[in-house]
């Protein structure tokens, strides 16, 4: 069950990375894995490529990783060979063929010669992706170009990115935490330097797509165009960026919403808006209950729900009392509130909910007897497309099978609710899209295809699943990879073992740093 939450006015961003390669556009997969606390990287002919010797293995960009060791940086190339050293205090990832670099304390770039094209010379370096890469000397911060150039001298308490050819200054301020200024005043420059917007915000915030900029000024918060006109007077408490023609603002009595234009659409105050328009439809709560809001402005949907989700395919689900149903975009209830959960409907027209039924003894302690769920599916005019008897129906499917268990064991039905691999298995998981699916008998795993049949019979103690045909397999606590016959392509060394990825699928956000292993991939 989605429950909508209050709304957030600045969203943090996320750390998001993939093993990549930029250097070209065919395959080249590999697998990280771990041996004595060490990482390494194996290729898709069950050779190691990068010994198994570095603390930590980031992303490939540009052809190059970054490698840690003995909490020193260097980088690898797609061989495997230490091309620079691991000498770097710190270090970024490759980025318009340069990287950001730390040594004694100074940062610097380097090519992928590892010269130190320009010297260490930086306090510290942000926001290395850009052309402008951000960077303080002393205490004070500027803009350098990759050439190292001071383009904007380091004059500034602080500054942001530059967005739209516009970054936001800080004049007179005083950090008092990680990217927080207090005091001064703020201004926007261009990518000269030159202050096009005087600096006369208590606080500004980059310019998003759209032109507008969210300023602060006497303690309230509007909107500005790159022209520096005050379009929004700033008259509210807080706001939030334009998601499309619109955008969420903070009175005194709660949250509103206002077009381009300033317009106050909303003729009373929420508690909480929903982040977007979703079917024309936002959710928007008042006092404690959950109702909708139109284009308008309007609530259209009273607020007399406890939780609501956006609106899918023409359906919301709603709760009251305690159990779920799904209304129309007129309000209308279309299917009642009598389950105890449920799912948004997917683009089939189909949604699990579960039901409740008492258990036939109380639990020891003479607590009440605890609702049994038993999970279903249904279609959009409420019919069961499936009969409420299993304990769990996986959320997604793949390869038109969905995974479900029925007393303790795990099968998987099709798009009609046909059971075309009985519940018969101790654990099981979702097919991949090498078509295998790795299930568990008597404490061992093995995989099983679509149509139920054993082709790698269980055998393993721990197993991840198949990608680009090999899958990483345990045994007596080692782990290795096989392909989809089962034949053992590399044995059993390792301590830990990722699956496969192809290097050269998505690239990561250039100029993230080395900070962590991921070892989500394992299981």
């Amino acid at each position: 069950m989605l429950i909508m939450k209050r709304l957030c006015l600045f969203a943090a961003g996320f750390f998001y990375f993939v093993l990549v390669s930029a250097q070209n556009n065919s395959p080249f997969y590999a697998a990280k894995v771990t041996k004595d606390g060490k990482y390494g990287l194996v290729g898709i002919d069950g050779k190691i490529f990068v010994p198994v010797q570095y603390d930590n293995i980031d992303v490939y960009t540009e052809g190059m990783a970054m490698v840690q060791k003995d909490n020193m940086y260097g980088f690898v190339n797609q061989g495997g060979q230490l091309v620079i050293p691991t000498q770097y205090e710190e270090a970024y990832n490759f980025y318009e063929g340069i990287a950001c670099v730390r040594k004694d304390g100074k940062y610097g770039f380097i090519d992928k010669s590892g010269t130190l094209v320009v010297p260490a010379q930086f306090d510290k370096v942000d926001n290395f992706s850009n052309p402008l890469k951000t960077v303080e000397v002393g205490t004070k911060w500027g803009f350098a170009d990759k050439s190292g150039e001071m383009v904007v001298p380091a004059k500034y308490e602080f500054v942001k990115s530059y967005t739209e050819g516009l970054s936001a200054v800080n004049n007179g301020g005083k950090i008092i935490g990680e990217n927080t200024v207090q005091g001064g005043k703020w201004g926007y420059i261009d990518n000269s330097g030159k202050m096009v917007i005087p600096e006369q915000f208590d606080d500004a915030w980059p310019f998003s797509s759209d032109g507008f900029a969210i300023v602060k000024k006497q303690g309230k918060w509007g909107y500005i165009n790159k022209a520096g006109k005050m379009v929004i007077p700033a008259t509210y408490l807080a706001c939030a960026s334009f998601n499309g023609d619109f955008a969420a603002v903070q009175k005194e009595g709660g949250f509103g919403l206002i077009n381009r234009a300033g317009k106050l659409l909303t003729t009373q105050a929420f508690t909480t808006l929903g982040d977007n328009f979703y079917d024309d439809m936002m959710n928007a709560q008042f006092g404690k209950k959950w109702g909708f809001i139109d284009k308008t402005g309007k609530l259209v949907i009273a607020a007399a729900y406890d939780e609501v989700s956006h609106f899918s395919n023409g359906l919301a689900m709603v709760r009251k009392g305690g159990r779920t149903g799904y209304i129309d975009k007129t309000g209308k209830m279309v299917i009642q509130p009598v389950y105890m959960e449920a799912t948004p409907f997917n683009d089939k027209g189909l949604a699990a909910v579960s039901i409740g039924q008492k258990a036939a003894t109380a639990p020891q302690g003479g607590q009440p007897a605890q609702p049994e769920r038993k999970w279903g599916i249904i279609d959009k005019t409420g019919n069961k497309i499936v009969d409420n008897i299993y304990d769990q129906i996986s959320p997604g499917s793949t390869k038109g099978l969905t995974m479900v268990v029925k007393d303790g064991s795990y099968g998987f039905i099709d798009a009609t609710g046909k059971e075309v691999i009985p519940p018969k298995y101790d654990e099981a998981r979702d097919f991949s899209d090498d078509g295998l699916a790795a299930v568990s008998v008597s404490d061992k795993w093995g995989f099983i295809n679509t149509t139920g049949t054993m082709v790698i019979k269980p055998q393993f103690d721990e197993v991840a699943d198949f990608y680009a045909g090999l899958a990483p397999v345990s045994k007596n606590s080692k782990w290795g990879f096989i392909d989809k016959t089962g034949k053992m392509v590399v044995a059993p060394q390792f301590d830990q073992a990722n699956q496969f990825i192809n290097m050269n699928k998505s690239a990561s956000a250039p100029g993230s740093k080395t900070n962590s292993n991921d070892d989500s991939d394992d299981d």
